[in-house]
């Protein structure tokens, strides 16, 4: 069917369009003609090959890629697969910036509606927390696989607030931006790394992190803490959009 094998293993590829030609996806949504206009050059440039299924959306198209038989890493190549047709379009397609999320792979055609519920999750996600524009696979969601399961946005907003709510309004309050330092001391393996990072003095990433443990009242050196901080950063930014 449609010159492609559906018995095999496959991945599902959800791609965005970020923004085109300088406008931004929400300003793209107002042209509905423009838009599917561009949806059916990226699409035809997509389908350039194969042994690909691909198809419209409102926001943007997906993508369904067989993966090849017996093949050792399929995240691996489905990951190398993505990205090599991101490259393809925006090279072809200037000015266009997109986001794509990449499914788990699976054996059975009747399991698409949760490769493809995987592939937004991956896309949406990757857009908030990692700043869009790149590919992102659902394996590499971590803790976020879970945050997207909440139904009741106030629940995350609640746990955010218990945890970082004292010093986002000291942000706001002070014009300072010690939730961006917490981000940085958390990402880094130290705090030399975080200060090299954040072009700042290592005194000074040291002055921050002792400041930022004052106003929580915690110890960042605590694991149990720096895991809690760290989900809550995160759902921050799910929530930020």
């Amino acid at each position: 069917a449609l010159g492609v094998d559906l018995s095999v293993r496959y991945a599902l590829f959800a791609v965005s369009i970020v923004n085109y030609a300088g406008k931004p996806y929400s300003d793209l949504q107002k042209d509905q003609r423009g838009m599917k206009e561009l949806l059916k050059q990226v699409t035809q440039i997509c389908s350039a090959e194969q042994d690909k299924i691909v198809w419209n959306r409102y926001d943007g198209f997906v993508v369904l890629c067989p993966l090849p038989e017996g093949c050792p890493d399929c995240k691996a190549h489905s990951l190398a697969r993505a990205k090599s047709g991101r490259e393809r379009i925006t090279n072809d397609l200037q000015g266009v910036s997109l986001t794509v999320g990449v499914s788990s792979s699976y054996n059975e055609i009747l399991d698409i509606r949760h490769c493809f519920r995987e592939a937004k999750e991956a896309a949406n996600v990757g857009q908030r927390i990692w700043g869009g524009n790149g590919v992102y696979h659902y394996a590499d969601l971590g803790i976020c696989q879970l945050l997207t399961q909440f139904q009741d946005p106030e629940q995350l907003r609640n746990f955010v607030d218990r945890s970082l709510g004292k010093l986002i309004r000291h942000d706001e309050t002070k014009k300072t931006q010690l939730v961006a330092t917490l981000e940085e001391i958390l990402s880094a393996p130290n705090l030399k790394e975080a200060a090299e990072r954040s072009f700042v003095h290592h005194k000074t990433i040291l002055f921050r992190k002792n400041r930022i443990e004052e106003i929580l009242g915690v110890s960042i050196d605590d694991m149990e803490t720096r895991l809690t901080l760290s989900t809550a950063l995160k759902i921050l930014r799910l929530l930020s959009k």
